[in-house]
């Protein structure tokens, strides 16, 4: 595990790792580290084991990280050693059964003044190497009570880092980057599609989330999403809606 401390050396260190693997896969997460073993939900009132590590490493990377080189670049504020230590050490132990894993973890504040920086250094050293269909980015930085500059940066990033990724390389990398639906029970394991369901997630999320509401006791995953399809097959009055969701959205767990 490569733990980087010294923003300007992001770069070397990243060169010097793509000339020395054959990478077949970069996983970039912002925003995503392990700061509690619960979280508490507002709405509804429920209690739930974090899923930060799986915003750090998704459950969909592990086969590329069975059998091929695979690169997970994580970036946060890690505020002190003792809380990056404890990610390295969650990371370590997940990383085990994960051979061809390779974690950069980045100790960098994120914000609206440096994120064209930090995404440029990023795939100024990707690009290169790396396919759009071997790439994905994901935006974590969400808050669970936010203040009005915590809001600001929640309306803003994704905004910066799209429009960035949009006018890199022609777009070839905008299609691959995702955002985090935070802190709502039902799609907390869930990122969608920035480039393609950005307008549909404003305009079809608060009755998805209803619908929701109406057939799940727990969050959405993989296997409960088989209770709302059967549901949709009953009241179609949602289908389309339900069809662009789960088109547009992918889950980490």
């Amino acid at each position: 595990m490569n733990i980087i401390k010294d923003f300007h050396s992001v770069k070397e260190r990243l060169t010097d790792y793509f000339d020395n693997h054959d990478c077949h896969y970069v996983y970039i997460s912002l925003g995503s580290k392990f700061n509690e073993q619960n979280v508490d939900f507002t709405y509804p009132k429920m209690n739930k084991h974090s899923n930060a590590l799986n915003q750090m490493i998704p459950n969909f990377t592990y086969p590329y990280s069975y059998e091929k080189d695979t690169l997970f670049i994580i970036i946060d504020d890690f505020h002190d050693n003792e809380s990056l230590l404890k990610n390295q050490h969650k990371l370590e132990h997940i990383t085990m059964d994960l051979p061809y894993a390779k974690i950069f973890l980045v100790d960098y504040l994120i914000n609206i003044q440096n994120i064209d920086l930090l995404i440029t250094t990023l795939m100024d050293s990707i690009h290169h190497k790396i396919n759009p269909d071997q790439f994905m980015l994901c935006n974590f930085i969400r808050f669970k009570s936010p203040n009005d500059h915590d809001n600001q940066l929640e309306t803003q990033l994704p905004i910066t880092i799209h429009q960035f990724l949009k006018n890199y390389q022609n777009g070839r990398y905008s299609k691959k980057f995702y955002q985090w639906y935070g802190y709502s029970y039902y799609t907390y394991h869930y990122v969608y599609n920035y480039e393609s369901y950005r307008h549909g997630y404003m305009l079809h999320i608060r009755p998805i989330f209803h619908m929701l509401e109406k057939v799940l006791k727990d969050c959405l995953d993989d296997f409960t999403i088989d209770l709302v399809d059967l549901y949709i097959q009953k009241y179609k009055q949602n289908a389309d809606r339900w069809e662009q969701f789960k088109q547009h959205s992918i889950c980490l767990v």
